[in-house]
């Protein structure tokens, strides 16, 4: 053993397994969730897979002496001093402490060694929320995910840089997870920031080509469509819905600028977080008393505010109920004198409700809460409907406007029900 008066030695602490959150929440729940998975999650999560339950079991049995260890004795004589080392599951993504051993090695091998000595990057590439349903049960089909996104990575560079034959060196990992575990499924690629030509010499893209990545964008989000449609996983009519909208839900971060050649450290870093594990302990907190979970996000202020502030202003369907309301006001100025607290109070305040809980909605900070709103706003445009029809018999309006505001809100109504489906999943 080493001896006692020299520098810092290192102390092992044996973890306590049974401790963990996750062990007490997985252990007092476990069994329930078996037996309810035909009957409550099959239909949502299709099912369930044998190497899902070998990775609990196994997870059970990680760091417990009882079901094996090593023994570890010190070689001198004098010592004799013994330790014995429960076995670990060795298993990724669902045991934190196995999971975290692979990040950083893997972390490590590929800043040093896999990754060239150049400037790096990550690149962050989202999905709308409508499209990400499509993979929930269907894992293998994010392979089109992984292709899309490296292939538009690769092409925007060349043409960037003017190097068709260009070669990419990259990293891709998809990541099927969100903040409070909701399924999300994105990629993240670390990626050398600029191309390697056939001779082996590295070109790195301009400072100014980074600054907008909308061209990369617009690439990435018609060739996924595309992808989608020629997969028969998306039809010809939501594909055109998709490529009009004037803001996609498709989106990028490449962060602020590269991580520096020599800057060996920072690589690891980002790749340790291309492999994060789906959750981290530190966030979760086992309430035994009322067998409840707490989830924390990441609660930075500004952190806060960019995961619960949504942008009303992004969606489809709020675009069409802005014009829905301009509409029925300009509609709605030529209705009868006699009738300004009647069907015109009454259509107006529809049409305004519309968009009104599609705003107040976004300001929310539960997603039920949103839902709630959403289902408000759909109700307003129904109800709309109906008292455009009523307008047209009384005379009030002509073909012409009742068809431009049914259509309209007819319109809103559809994609607010193709939202509301898109959450509820």
């Amino acid at each position: 053993m080493p001896d006692s008066s020299s520098s810092s030695p290192s102390i092992y602490r044996p973890r306590s397994p049974r401790a963990s959150p996750l062990w007490q929440i997985v252990h007092h729940s476990w069994n329930d969730f078996l037996a309810d998975y035909e009957s409550k999650y099959r239909k949502i999560h299709g099912p369930l897979r044998p190497f899902t339950v070998e990775a609990v079991e196994d997870f059970f049995k990680c760091g417990d002496l009882s079901a094996g260890f090593t023994r570890l004795q010190c070689p001198n004589p004098e010592c004799g001093h013994e330790r014995l080392l429960a076995f670990t599951c060795k298993s990724r993504h669902f045991c934190p402490a196995c999971h975290q051993r692979r990040v950083c090695s893997t972390a490590r091998w590929i800043a040093e060694t896999l990754c060239k000595p150049v400037p790096h990057r990550q690149f962050v590439f989202t999905i709308p929320r409508m499209l990400r349903g499509i993979f929930r049960k269907r894992r293998h089909l994010l392979d089109h995910l992984f292709r899309t996104a490296t292939e538009s990575l690769r092409d925007w560079m060349r043409l960037q840089l003017d190097l068709p034959e260009g070669k990419l060196a990259a990293i891709a990992g998809v990541q099927t997870f969100g903040d409070y575990l909701v399924f999300h499924p994105h990629l993240h690629i670390l990626s050398a920031s600029g191309l390697f030509d056939q001779t082996g010499r590295f070109h790195l893209l301009p400072a100014a080509s980074t600054k907008s990545l909308d061209a990369l964008t617009e690439l990435f989000r018609h060739r996924f469509i595309q992808t989608l449609v020629a997969n028969k996983l998306l039809t010809e009519k939501k594909a055109r819905d998709l490529l009009n909208w004037k803001h996609s839900g498709f989106n990028l971060d490449a962060g602020e600028k590269p991580v520096a050649a020599d800057d060996v450290d920072g690589r690891r870093q980002l790749a340790e977080y291309l492999l994060r594990a789906p959750f981290s302990l530190q966030k979760i907190t086992w309430k035994e008393e009322t067998a409840t979970v707490d989830q924390a996000g990441d609660l930075r202020p500004e952190a806060v505010g960019e995961r619960t502030m949504r942008d009303h202003t992004k969606l489809r369907a709020f675009e069409l109920a802005d014009q829905l309301a301009l509409t029925t006001y300009k509609a709605t100025a030529s209705f009868p004198r006699e009738e300004p607290f009647g069907l015109t109070s009454q259509l107006r305040r529809a049409a305004v409700s519309v968009a009104s809980n599609i705003v107040e909605g976004s300001a929310r900070f539960s997603e039920s809460e949103y839902v709630r709103f959403l289902e408000m706003s759909y109700g307003s445009a129904r109800e709309l409907e109906y008292r455009i029809g009523l307008s047209h018999r009384l005379g009030f309006l002509d073909a012409n406007s009742h068809n431009e505001i049914l259509q309209l809100a007819t319109e809103t109504a559809k994609v607010l029900n193709g939202l509301l489906r898109a959450l509820r999943k």
